[in-house]
């Protein structure tokens, strides 16, 4: 509801019918989700990895009609291992956002990265957060100024001796691009290119992967959206399943060539994508070896008759 609520508000002084409509879907669908939980998984304090999802709203990373600014989101998860394409991983939601990014930008890769920057800046939080809290071995010298809000709590005499791994996951191929090669360099905006610098820089101190997911899989799509049937779903089902799962980026990209429906951004097309990755996942990862099993069931019971029947023709009649 965040999205939804962000973007309404900012309506409110030239509503429509439209965002009437929007609200009252909302509404309807509070009530009928309304026992929905939100599941928090146990995991090991000094194993478990952070996940951090961001994107825009708008068309393309640019702002709708009528409107100033584009929507940027991003939500964090907590997983017990770093999420693959072989299964799913148990995931929380501990943090969440959608708002109005803070300036306007040029084009759609500054919004892309003006948002990713921003769930960065969450994610260092988290972690010096939950440093302190669990271990409380965190120095103001590691991190200086960038959590002012927060340094007032911690010791003084103390060390950053370790940190949670952590990931961070875009659907904005131009973005994945820039960050996995380290070339911040735009002829087209240079105040992009600052902000993919300090994104570069942040990352590699913290050491931090970073993935590409489709449209079809970004979870934080939903956040950036006014009505509900225009995300593609991703979200609700790891609210529903509280599971993740992050594949492969040139299995994606060749799926994509080889299926061009696979780029379909409707949330009908997103969930089939969704459905049939899932069912591709488990025959190939989880019923792999059923063949081999069976003949070797089969083996085994053919021998089985086998030493009955001789069995029964060398028992002595009595």
């Amino acid at each position: 509801m965040s999205g939804i609520v962000s973007i309404l508000a900012s309506r409110l002084h030239q509503a429509t019918i439209h965002d009437m409509c929007c609200l009252n879907k909302a509404a309807t669908y509070l009530r009928a989700t309304a026992r929905q939980c939100l599941t928090l998984h146990k995991f090991d304090s000094s194993k478990m990895i952070l996940v951090a999802a961001s994107d825009v709203g708008g068309i393309d990373g640019k702002p709708l009609e009528n409107e100033d600014t584009v929507q940027g989101a991003w939500i964090i998860l907590a997983t017990g291992s770093m999420p693959t394409a072989s299964h799913k991983v148990k995931a929380s939601v501990l943090s969440w956002r959608s708002a109005k990014l803070r300036r306007r930008v040029a084009s759609a890769l500054g919004g892309e990265a003006l948002s990713f920057s921003q769930a960065l800046g969450e994610l260092e939080w988290l972690q010096i957060m939950h440093r302190d809290v669990v271990f409380g071995d965190v120095s103001r010298n590691n991190w200086q100024e960038s959590l002012l809000p927060f340094l007032a709590v911690l010791k003084e005499n103390c060390e950053l001796r370790d940190r949670l791994d952590q990931c961070s996951v875009t659907d904005a191929k131009s973005l994945y691009d820039s960050l996995r090669k380290q070339s911040p360099a735009s002829r087209q905006d240079r105040r992009t290119s600052i902000e993919i610098a300090i994104i570069i820089e942040a990352l590699s101190k913290a050491k931090s992967c970073i993935r590409w997911s489709p449209h079809p899989r970004m979870i934080a799509d939903a956040l950036t959206k006014d009505e509900l049937s225009k995300g593609n779903g991703a979200l609700e089902e790891l609210l529903r399943s509280s599971k993740f799962a992050l594949w492969d980026e040139d299995d994606e990209l060749a799926r994509r060539k080889q299926n061009p429906s696979a780029k379909g951004r409707s949330k009908k097309a997103a969930t089939a994508l969704r459905n049939e990755a899932m069912s591709l996942l488990c025959h190939i990862h989880v019923n792999k070896n059923s063949g081999e099993l069976l003949n070797r069931t089969t083996h085994d019971r053919a021998m089985q008759l086998d030493d009955q029947v001789q069995l029964k023709h060398h028992t002595p009649l009595t």
